[in-house]
């Protein structure tokens, strides 16, 4: 939907019923919930790092345990080496 624009004293409006329709699809996104995951990886990652910070202060075998561990598994990480053209051809079975 292609917003129309209303303009006074070469100011931009959006017309009542743009307006009108921007405040509903809001209202949508706030009931559906929406940016609730980005709010709980955020949580999440917060108490992840207060806790990080709290073995730290602490000290002990814990942190350095947790911290060998992290750096061990550091560049386990899934990564693609593969052209894509020929991950696709052997998906779609041309080879």
């Amino acid at each position: 939907m292609e917003e129309e624009y209303l303009y006074h004293n070469g100011t931009a409006y959006l017309s009542e019923a743009d307006e009108k329709s921007q405040r509903k699809e809001a209202k949508r996104r706030e009931k559906s919930g929406e940016g609730g995951f980005a709010l709980l990886q955020a949580i999440a990652c917060l108490i992840l790092i207060l806790l990080l910070l709290a073995l730290k202060a602490i000290g002990g075998s814990t942190y350095e345990t947790v911290r060998e561990w992290y750096f061990t598994h550091l560049e386990d990480s899934i990564l693609i080496e593969e052209p894509i053209d020929r991950a696709v051809a052997a998906l779609i079975g041309e080879e």
